[in-house]
């Protein structure tokens, strides 16, 4: 199923509701000001939520990994005035160390990493920026993000789902450094040269790989499914018990069809696999 092998060599995924654990280390975030709210589906306490001053982090070593790596995550920002860092692996004030991800005011996004040089600038670390011609983000509206760094001059980034082309920059080591000294950071970074970069928004679902996601997985993050009517379903499955999702032999959500093996997930969390013939 596709969902197992999402889980294929994913160091972190915090899913945020109602607690900062981590699904595959047990790691649990320390918590500096931030507070859940509602996800992209409007359930309360399934996200967090940072207005420019919380964050949440670990030590330092959490996320200090070489390159291939996939982040993950669903973004809502309330402005995109202002750039917002949503997470570096190596936080330290005024030096570049460790991978981030951060948007900029035109719209668009960029991911970065440096090299630990003493200074807080483009010589000091290697990104690639998205065009926002191609693809932006917008305020006060749910965006699915993906960034992959495979090498110093090969990466990618993917909004809601579709890769966006951009543009390399920066002069910096051509392989990432880690500090002794930083933290792993969600919700922001210290100050650079006077400016914090902290989240005023929300974030849902953050996953880290140590490898590249393939096109198929990251598509799967933006699928939709219409909500289930259990009418539609045979009189045989019609059941007491609240079907929660119909999910295809690739893990993907679907709707109920016939002539297809699917499937049943319910809300006690038995699971069914059933095959219906017209």
């Amino acid at each position: 199923m596709l969902s197992a092998q999402l889980d294929r060599d994913q160091l972190l995924f915090f899913d945020f509701n109602g607690n900062m654990t981590s699904k595959f280390s047990g790691l649990v975030m320390t918590n500096y000001g931030s507070a859940f709210g509602a996800d992209r589906k409007n359930q309360s306490d399934s996200s967090i939520v940072f207005d420019q001053n919380g964050f949440i982090s670990s030590p330092s070593d959490t996320a200090n990994v070489d390159f291939p790596i996939t982040v993950s995550y669903w973004m809502k920002l309330n402005s995109i005035n202002d750039v917002n860092i949503f997470f570096r692996t190596d936080n330290v004030q005024n030096n570049h160390y460790g991978i981030w991800m951060n948007n900029l005011n035109s719209g668009g996004m960029t991911i970065s990493f440096g090299g630990g040089l003493g200074i807080a600038n483009s010589t000091n670390a290697r990104y690639f920026t998205t065009d926002p011609s191609d693809v932006s983000i917008e305020a006060n509206k749910w965006h699915h993000i993906v960034g992959i760094i495979r090498s110093f001059d090969d990466m990618e980034i993917y909004i809601d789902c579709k890769k966006v082309s951009g543009t390399y920059g920066g002069t910096g080591f051509t392989n990432v450094k880690y500090s002794t000294t930083g933290d792993f950071r969600i919700g922001g970074a210290t100050s650079y040269q006077g400016v914090d970069m902290n989240i005023d928004g929300s974030l849902d679902d953050f996953g880290f790989w140590t490898r590249v996601l393939e096109d198929e997985e990251i598509k799967s993050f933006c699928k939709t499914v219409d909500p289930i009517n259990s009418n539609l379903l045979p009189i045989s499955r019609q059941s007491s018990r609240k079907l929660e999702r119909i999910v295809n032999l690739l893990g993907q959500d679907v709707p109920f069809s016939r002539n297809e093996v699917l499937i049943y997930i319910y809300s006690d969390g038995s699971v069914e696999r059933k095959f219906f013939i017209d």
